[in-house]
């Protein structure tokens, strides 16, 4: 009986190993978001309220209305880019760079602080944007 116990523990270790990395596709899906933020005049910066649906589905996506973009992140996705008019029209594609850095680009990869290149202090205004 003694034997045994140390068996029994063993095959039982050894079935929840296999268990615990066996089949990954029983996994949660990757999360992956797109967020905009817009900066008031005290310089207090709040988050676009746009649906969660479309924060998290990759495809083209406008907003309700135009809005003022101070500063884009987005984690999840492998690019995304932002566009000055509805329907993600190409000829109104927005450049953006990281904070302290001048690299200008159009494609926002994930896990950094974009703000868009322009002229106004409060950010640029904004239409669409689109996720792969």
């Amino acid at each position: 009986m003694r034997k045994l116990i140390p068996i029994v523990l063993t095959s039982l270790c050894l079935a929840w190993s296999v268990t615990a990395l066996g089949d990954d596709s029983t996994s949660e899906p990757k999360r992956q978001e797109m967020r905009l933020y817009k900066i008031n005049k005290d310089g207090i910066t709040q988050r676009l309220r746009f649906t969660t649906k479309k924060s998290r589905t990759a495809g083209c996506h406008n907003l309700m209305k135009r809005a003022r973009l101070y500063r884009a992140m987005q984690f999840g996705f492998t690019q995304c880019r932002i566009y000055a008019v509805k329907d993600c029209a190409q000829d109104s594609l927005m450049e953006f760079k990281r904070e302290k850095e001048d690299e200008q680009v159009t494609d926002l990869t994930q896990g950094y602080s974009w703000y868009p290149i322009g002229e106004h202090e409060r950010g640029e205004l904004v239409r669409s944007w689109q996720c792969e």
